[in-house]
């Protein structure tokens, strides 16, 4: 597929972390009409595709509202949940359209700033129950500020996540994702800083506790366990890296 920027001229194109047969692509590289073709080659008919395409309409709106309507990296943050559709339709072979939509609104209930109420009626009139439930499912639960309380939401949030095949495999993509497009990936060494590379020890750290168990269970263990591995690696070169920095500059002084 010839690579065609489809994100505007504000916002660099999302990072290629989608494996499509022997290579890598860009969530950039689908907009309406590429991902309503993929969608017909993967035998979807027409009813769910048009339920995915409206979900897909909805949440951009919905992100492109949110003030800060992008990633870690520049790019469009409606790439994100797109990537995610991506990866469960062309790695983890997922055709059932309630999935399919739930992963491009798996973070509006989080980030859109919209009332619960309001964005469960319109989430169903744009896809169905089962998508709002699997939307609702995955979606982070708040903070309360108390470590010991918060870390127990967590376990039984993911716990929750476990006994659902259709949230399990949702966030199992989420996660795939999130850990291919962590900045250590993608940013030169000189760019990366302590901060970005906390974050990318605290996604494997996390993801080794709750999500790889999951992926285990539903049989996508080794595919999560290659994105973990390849971040611990590059933690690892990029850790030696900044001591090598901070001791150049050290010794300058």
């Amino acid at each position: 597929m010839e690579k065609r920027n489809l994100t505007s001229q504000t916002h660099p194109r999302a990072p290629e972390v989608i494996r499509f047969w022997d290579k890598l692509v860009s969530a950039s590289d689908y907009g309406n009409k590429e991902t309503r073709k993929l969608l017909k080659i993967k035998w979807l008919n027409e009813d769910s595709i048009n339920q995915i395409m409206a979900s897909r309409t909805i949440t951009k709106l919905g992100h492109w509202y949110k003030k800060e309507a992008k990633r870690r990296l520049g790019e469009r943050y409606f790439d994100h949940p797109s990537g995610v559709a991506l990866i469960l339709l062309l790695e983890l072979w997922e055709t059932d359209p309630d999935i399919l939509s739930a992963a491009q609104f798996h973070d509006v209930l989080e980030d859109v700033k919209i009332d619960l109420v309001e964005m469960k009626n319109v989430i169903i009139r744009a896809a169905s129950r089962e998508t709002f439930r699997i939307t609702e499912m995955v979606t982070n639960p708040e903070k309360t500020g108390d470590e010991k309380k918060d870390k127990q939401i967590k376990v039984r949030h993911y716990h929750l996540i476990s006994q659902d095949e259709k949230a399990s495999k949702l966030k199992i993509a989420d996660r795939m994702y999130n850990l291919r497009s962590l900045e250590i990936h993608h940013l030169n060494e000189s760019e990366i800083t302590d901060k970005q590379l906390e974050t990318a020890k605290k996604q494997i750290e996390e993801t080794r506790d709750f999500i790889l168990p999951i992926a285990e269970k539903f049989g996508f263990g080794s595919k999560l366990l290659a994105d973990i591995e390849k971040v611990e690696k590059r933690v690892r070169e990029v850790k030696l890296i900044l001591i090598q920095r901070k001791t150049k500059d050290a010794i300058k002084i």
